[in-house]
């Protein structure tokens, strides 16, 4: 798929400014199968440092009704998504 967005990766606490919850980012910090690299081999000492945050949107395409930026990407179908690589596998 195209959602004609691009994202970028920012650091929880640039991402706590932009308004996320502590709740969430705990939900995401702890999340199964959210790593990439060695931590998708189970190694539970990796984790993620941060989150995928909308950067631009093409105006009139699909995504441009749902997203704006400044958005932070929490899940894609139900599944938590912090990096590159899963969203890629998820599209």
């Amino acid at each position: 798929g195209d959602l004609q967005t691009t994202f970028v990766f920012k650091g929880f606490d640039e991402v706590r400014r932009l308004g996320l919850q502590t709740e969430t980012e705990r939900v995401v910090r702890e999340a199964p199968g959210i790593h990439h690299g060695a931590a998708a081999q189970g190694d539970p000492g990796l984790s993620t440092t941060g989150m995928l945050v909308v950067d631009s949107v093409v105006p009139g395409s699909a995504a441009d009704a749902a997203l704006e930026a400044g958005d932070v990407l929490v899940r894609v179908n139900g599944r938590i998504v912090a990096h590159f690589l899963l969203l890629e596998e998820m599209l």
